[in-house]
């Protein structure tokens, strides 16, 4: 009786938690993101264009492929633009196991929910080659200065493994300027695809969310 007793408090406890921590978690991915990192981006103005390119709940940061200042081709080196017309390459970073396996939501799992969500397993980079993108409701433009840029590309390079080495590809998926790339860093429910993005605006002098777990905060 005493066991069960035990055993009835354990569990009480843990149900308890959980539903705190999700309450809490809510709170903040909903008005976190509305406060800012302090940047202010109007008194940093360059020519180099970046953009932020929103897919579903996931973002990406889009950047010229070739630049006096960067030639991503040294670091993805995998990646083929053999279009003249892909200038452009859109980096993004998540759980390996979920982004290579959950194409569609309806290919998602619960163990790579629930893997990606309490930080079990690789990340991985998704790179890709695109045309330069068009500034929209889906889309955010940024002009950075050389210095900026290199900040954001340090950035980028050191989630690849280091800011040296050419990252190192994991597979092609339908086009050969599509690829996944190994990559450094925990995700977790506190650090997702998004939170990365808005530490990237922090390293780039770019005002953005403090904290968010979703695109919105990205987008205000």
């Amino acid at each position: 009786m005493h066991l069960l007793k035990w055993i009835l408090k354990i569990v009480m406890r843990f149900l308890v938690g959980t539903i705190l921590f999700l309450g809490l978690y809510a709170l903040c991915y909903f008005f976190v993101p509305c406060f800012d990192n302090g940047w202010d981006s109007a008194q940093h103005d360059g020519d180099i264009e970046v953009y932020l390119i929103q897919s579903g709940v996931h973002t990406d940061i889009a950047m010229p492929w070739n630049h006096s200042e960067m030639n991503w081709s040294a670091v993805f080196t995998e990646n083929s633009p053999m279009d003249s017309m892909l200038t452009y390459v859109a980096v993004g970073w998540g759980h390996k196991k979920f982004y290579m396996e959950t194409p569609t939501w309806a290919d998602l799992t619960f163990e790579n929910a629930f893997s990606a969500a309490v930080g079990i397993g690789q990340t991985a980079l998704h790179v890709r080659t695109i045309p330069e993108p068009i500034e929209g409701n889906h889309v955010r433009r940024m002009k950075l200065n050389a210095s900026q840029y290199k900040a954001l590309c340090g950035y980028i390079q050191r989630t690849a493994g280091g800011v040296s080495e050419p990252a190192q590809a994991i597979e092609h998926l339908r086009q050969p300027h599509d690829l996944y790339y190994e990559a450094l860093g925990r995700y977790h429910a506190l650090r997702t695809c998004n939170t990365w993005v808005s530490d990237a605006l922090l390293a780039a002098g770019q005002k953005g969310p403090w904290w968010t777990a979703s695109t919105d905060g990205l987008f205000l």
